[in-house]
């Protein structure tokens, strides 16, 4: 069976090396490509023949926001799968990161199993 491929993006390394930690890799047939620390590295990821399937990022980074970075994936027609994980509760980006087809809008301190779910589900 086919494993999906999943990139993670944050600007705090150490979160991006934590959301690596709770994701049950073997038993939702998941892959980590990388961890990568903005967004302008992620999208060099998603143009490279390693192109993920599911991109999970945050929203506030230097260079490429995480809002940016799914714009920039449509422009381009890629078919990735994106889930936003913020600290920040503003509604304005939850609703941008909707109307741009991400699979859900997930706050920090993450829920485990809510983030779980989400994950099983893409």
């Amino acid at each position: 069976m086919r494993k999906w491929k999943v990139l993670i993006v944050d600007d705090e390394f150490r979160i991006g090396m934590l959301i690596k930690k709770l994701i049950h890799w073997e038993e939702f047939q998941l892959e980590c490509l990388d961890v990568v620390d903005n967004g302008e590295r992620a999208f060099d990821v998603i143009q490279s023949d390693q192109c993920p399937d599911i991109v999970i990022t945050d929203i506030r980074m230097p260079k490429v926001s995480g809002l940016e970075l799914i714009e920039m994936t449509r422009a381009k027609n890629k078919e990735i799968k994106f889930v936003v994980v913020s600290g920040y509760k503003e509604f304005e980006y939850a609703h941008q990161a909707i109307k741009l087809h991400a699979l859900d809008y997930i706050l920090k301190p993450i829920e485990i199993e809510n983030f779980m779910e989400v994950i099983k589900n893409a």
